[in-house]
C-alpha cells in the first residue's frame, strides 16, 4: 500500500471517530435540553392550565350527565343524552389520563391537588350532582 493511501485511510478514520463522538455528544445534550424544557416555566404553566381545564371539563360533563338522567327525551333523538354525556366524559378522561401519565407533559410538572387519573363518571357525579 502506498503512503498516501495510508494517510487518507487514517484521515477518514479520524474523521469518522470525531463525527460519531460529536453525534453522541449532541444526542446526549438534546436529552438534557428536553429535561430543561419539561420544567421550563412556559411548559409548567401550559400543563397546569391543561390539567385544570381537563378536570373542570370532567366536572361539567358529569353535571350535564346528571341533568340528563331521568329527563324526558324527545323520540326524534337518535341517541340517548345520558349515553352521549357518558361518551363525552370518557373522551375527556382519556385525554386527562394521557396528559397526567406522560412524563413529558403534566406527569412531571402537573398541579398539586389534582388526581393522577380521572375519576369514574359515577364518582364524579357523586361529587357534583345535587
Amino acid at each position: 500500500m502506498s503512503r498516501a493511501f495510508k494517510y487518507t485511510a487514517a484521515a477518514i478514520g479520524v474523521f469518522l471517530v470525531v463525527f460519531l463522538g460529536l453525534s453522541a455528544l449532541g444526542f446526549g445534550l438534546s436529552w438534557f435540553n428536553t429535561g430543561k424544557d419539561i420544567v421550563s416555566p412556559e411548559n409548567v404553566k401550559t400543563q397546569y392550565a391543561a390539567v385544570i381545564e381537563g378536570y373542570e371539563s370532567l366536572e361539567a360533563t358529569a353535571a350535564n350527565a346528571c341533568a340528563a338522567t331521568g329527563a324526558e327525551t324527545d323520540n326524534t333523538l337518535l341517541e340517548d343524552p345520558e349515553f352521549a354525556y357518558a361518551a363525552q366524559y370518557r373522551k375527556v378522561a382519556i385525554d386527562y389520563n394521557r396528559r397526567t401519565a406522560n412524563v413529558f407533559e403534566a406527569g412531571k410538572v402537573g398541579p398539586p391537588g389534582y388526581p393522577d387519573r380521572a375519576p369514574a363518571l359515577a364518582e364524579m357525579q357523586a361529587k357534583v350532582c345535587p
